[in-house]
């Protein structure tokens, strides 16, 4: 046979030339620029549409990993100087509630997570919110086929498990937007004085337009009504029943909808009353293409390196320079706050309270996960969290490394502020706002579909190059107990266990059943109360369907007795702690709504010697005044 000769220098270049126009700004699908709710002084990055998105839509392609940082912001002595207090605080502010993606029993006290990208990126907005997870991506998601049941693993414990986190359109969104996200209702409050925010709550707006389209729809149902008649009608609505109906917010609602009738249809083909207020919000593609830089050049998908869990691909042809991607940066000033201890009970003696803290006599029991997906430098306490788009899925090669990551410049739109470059370590601690920003550089041409590499450097290598010969000696071919994610995939077509079957089939002592639930009374309205156990018996209402899957309704139960219906294939009676204060007892629970977890402390992430350590800077590009271990190494 004759070898197949490379591709000519002319050919490249055509190829790359025709995947290249994927980079066209019509074509980007999502963009990384200042928000609406920043300054040209004090600038905040968001996310923009770079298309129109319908309700319920996802942003699938920017999937993105949750990592916990377990019982983090609990411990006393993690907040026991005004320093640490105001780094753990900034860092808080960056963070989820774990039951997004179902890892509230990661730890004894909480759990929160940093999700890069889609989790972090969108704006925040007191009157709109139009992006939201969708839990079930990431609470239903498949197992990682690298890890095989019972079998010890190089990468079991280094690498997230929480997988596929995504976000969906909650509204309408179109080209040119911004996402918000729903950070809940306690953050409504802290904004008062920011004059880029709204005094008008978003619920103010979903009243007003769900009166705008009644009165539309009232109108639709009489088309002989007047021009008229239609305003004496829209005029008794605004003066006579909205101040029965709304109460003190009946002013302010009044406020958004228009006086005139004719203008109601104008503020719904808008996008709805917030839209029609805020109409310059939305930004053109020659806005977005001067201001922003499209995130379109990467996409997620399991790595080519064996064991390497998800991995960033590009999704177009990439030049030799080219920035593939922007990454603001999160920067953690006292990476000893990651160092974990066992936690105990302390009781100040002059007041009496109690408190949680690390009981530190024994040594550290681990360091958190996050610090696998952070920068930082051996000479330094400083570290640097990516919150860039799928940043955090590019792995590492040595040999082949095909880009590399570095300071972004003014050229680049959203350019680093190097001045903070002379701030020491203490300094960064008090500063507490995004500052920092690099980008993802191609050091060659980078086909479409290609994955892309970093260097970590060399302390990473010599780093990972121990503890693969440690693991090989010790762990190698040593089985490994089951996990929740095993026992997920072993039941999946089988029943679960119950009391009388569980004598010969036991659970492991590090797993826990769990289901989701939402309960709702019998259908005969008849209350039943179960007097061996002294609970009521409730029912099962939902989740029924994909999208109704929630992480607050996954709770762990013991399940009581089963019984076959075909349609559902087992159905279960279980007794689930609900609340602090209230115990049920739910029946009629679907096979598919219960799963397994690993209990506090058991997951792989808490796996004894699991590997750690941070992504190496190029030296010469990581700043001498952040060296402050320097003189003490």
């Amino acid at each position: 046979m004759r070898r197949s000769r490379a591709p000519s220098a002319v050919l490249l270049v055509a190829l790359l030339s025709a995947t290249t126009s994927g980079n066209d700004a019509d074509s980007c699908p999502l963009w990384l620029a200042p928000s609406y709710t920043g300054t040209e002084r004090e600038p905040k990055y968001s996310l923009f549409a770079g298309k129109s998105f319908a309700p319920n839509e996802t942003f699938s392609d920017f999937a993105e990993i949750a990592i916990p940082l377990v019982d983090f912001d609990q411990i006393a002595s993690n907040r026991n100087t005004p320093q640490k207090d105001q780094i753990v605080d900034f860092l808080e502010g960056f963070l989820w509630t774990s039951h997004f993606v179902g890892g509230q029993w990661e730890g004894r006290l909480s759990a929160p997570m940093a999700i890069a990208g889609i989790g972090v990126l969108p704006g925040y907005h007191t009157g709109i919110a139009n992006v939201n997870f969708l839990q079930a991506a990431s609470l239903l998601s498949d197992t990682e086929e690298y890890l095989v049941a019972g079998q010890s693993h190089l990468s079991r414990g280094a690498i997230s498990p929480y997988h596929n986190v995504t976000l969906k359109a909650t509204r309408q969104i179109p080209q040119g937007m911004e996402l918000f996200a729903d950070f809940g209702d306690l953050w409504d409050g802290n904004f008062t004085d920011d004059i880029y925010q709204d005094t008008i709550r978003r619920y103010d707006y979903e009243i007003a337009d769900g009166i705008i389209q009644s009165l539309l729809d009232f109108y639709d149902e009489f088309p002989n009504l007047s021009e008229g008649m239609q305003q004496e009608i829209i005029d008794f609505m605004l003066d006579k029943v909205l101040g029965t109906a709304a109460g003190k917010h009946a002013k302010t609602i009044r406020s958004l909808i228009p006086a005139s009738a004719q203008k109601l249809k104008r503020v719904k083909d808008e996008g709805g009353s917030f839209m029609y207020r805020y109409a310059d919000m939305i930004r053109s593609t020659k806005w977005l293409q001067n201001n922003g830089f499209c995130l379109g050049a990467m996409k997620a998908g399991p790595s080519t390196i064996e064991g390497a869990g998800r991995g960033a691909f590009a999704t177009r042809g990439l030049r030799q320079g080219e920035t593939i991607t922007i990454t603001p940066m999160l920067h953690i000033a006292d990476k000893e706050l990651l160092t974990m201890y066992p936690i105990h009970s302390v009781v100040d003696p002059t007041t009496g309270e109690m408190t949680i803290d690390y009981d530190r006599s024994g040594g550290p029991s681990g360091t958190q996960l996050i610090i696998n997906y952070c920068f930082g430098h051996p000479d330094s306490s400083l570290l640097l969290f990516p919150l860039g788009s799928l940043v955090n899925l590019i792995n590492h090669s040595r040999k082949g490394s095909n880009a590399y990551m570095t300071w972004s410049k003014r050229a680049d739109k959203l350019p680093n502020q190097h001045q903070y470059h002379d701030f020491t370590v203490e300094q960064m601690a008090n500063t507490n706002k995004i500052v920092l920003t690099m980008k993802v550089v191609a050091t060659r041409d980078i086909g479409p579909g290609e994955e892309i590499f970093l260097d970590y450097g060399p302390q990473w290598e010599h780093a990972w190059q121990e503890y693969q010969q440690k693991w090989e000696l010790e762990r190698k071919g040593v089985p490994h107990p089951l996990k929740a994610k095993d026992m997920r995939d072993r039941y999946k077509a089988i029943p679960f266990e119950i009391p009388q079957t569980m004598r010969r089939n036991p659970y492991p002592p590090n797993i826990a059943t769990a289901c989701f639930m939402s309960i709702r009374e019998r259908p005969d309205g008849k209350t039943m109360f179960d007097k061996t156990l002294g609970v009521d018996i409730t029912e099962w209402a939902s989740p029924a369907a994909y999208e109704d899957y929630q992480g607050s309704n996954l709770f762990i139960v013991d399940i009581l007795e089963r019984k076959n219906v075909d349609h559902f294939f087992y159905n279960y009676t279980v007794i689930a702690k609900i609340s602090e204060t209230r115990i049920e007892e739910i029946a009629d629970v679907p096979h598919a709504a219960c799963t397994f977890v690993d209990v506090p402390y058991k997951s792989d992430i808490h796996l004894d010697g699991a590997f750690r350590h941070s992504i190496g800077i190029i030296d010469s590009h990581f700043p001498q005044k952040w060296r402050d271990l320097r003189d003490a190494s």
